[in-house]
């Protein structure tokens, strides 16, 4: 409110303990003295448990949006279930949008036994894997993943609010088989696998289409099926083109389909 904003600005005037954030004056933070001086006349005065106080905060910054805020008081709260919850529903988001490490530090805190229950956080952690160099590790992460899909009931996948369903996941952990059998130069376990998720992806699974469609015309290519390698490359660039996050893959695939038609003397293509 108007009347709370002018009290913590004249807070912050009067040097009371208050850091500012940013220069909007929407965030603050205690000095981290005060702060500490805080934290122990809580655990002197007893009162609500500061597990429930990070339960309260995980779930505050959980409703705003700040994934790695709320994942990190649900953790000191101990509540390993509701943060795996929280990594499964942002856990595309964060591959999708290159957040790798800080993901893959997600998964060292929760550990592989609560990940391996749960069927699109061991796609997501497959995807983690595979993407930086791990191949023995994702396809361990798959492995458990198919097993889990049995009890699968399907996540809505957050910021986005879309419903991901076990079809959906199924295909993302065929994509990551495609990916290391790319990674291993096994052609036709490529090819197998690329073309099973590519069946079970919705057409609006922009994220992984693209990346699958942009390697299988990557591997027609290598063998000299440019009719099939421009297919390819043409779908990579439109699903690259939907989502922000793979505007680098769709400049790729636009860029290998130029490379098709100088070999094939379209110039003014």
């Amino acid at each position: 409110t108007a009347a709370a904003q002018a009290q913590l600005q004249e807070c912050e005037r009067l040097n009371l303990f208050l850091i500012p954030l940013d220069h909007q004056r929407s965030w603050y933070r205690y000095h981290h003295l005060f702060g500490g001086l805080l934290q122990a006349r809580l655990r002197a005065q007893g009162g609500e448990s500061t597990a429930a106080l990070h339960r309260r905060a995980g779930s505050w910054y959980a409703g705003s949006g700040d994934a790695e805020e709320a994942l990190h008081h649900l953790l000191a709260a101990g509540d390993i279930e509701a943060a795996a919850d929280l990594a499964e529903q942002y856990g595309v988001h964060m591959v999708g949008g290159s957040r790798l490490l800080t993901f893959l530090r997600w998964g060292e805190q929760l550990g592989d036994a609560v990940i391996r229950r749960r069927a699109l956080l061991c796609a997501g952690y497959g995807w983690a894997t595979v993407l930086t160099g791990q191949i023995d590790r994702a396809l361990a992460y798959v492995a458990a993943g198919e097993a889990a899909l049995t009890d699968d009931t399907g996540v809505v996948a957050l910021p986005y609010g879309r419903f991901i369903g076990p079809a959906e996941t199924r295909g993302h952990l065929y994509a990551v088989r495609a990916y290391a059998a790319r990674m291993c130069g096994d052609a036709p376990a490529v090819q197998q696998y690329a073309r099973a998720a590519l069946a079970e992806l919705p057409a609006d699974a922009d994220v992984v289409r693209c990346t699958l469609a942009l390697n299988l015309g990557l591997l027609e290519m290598e063998h000299g099926r440019n009719a099939e390698a421009m297919a390819a490359f043409e779908e990579a660039h439109a699903s690259g083109s939907r989502n922000a996050a793979n505007l680098f893959v769709a400049i790729s695939a636009l860029g290998l389909q130029s490379d098709l038609h100088l070999r094939a003397g379209r110039l003014d293509q």
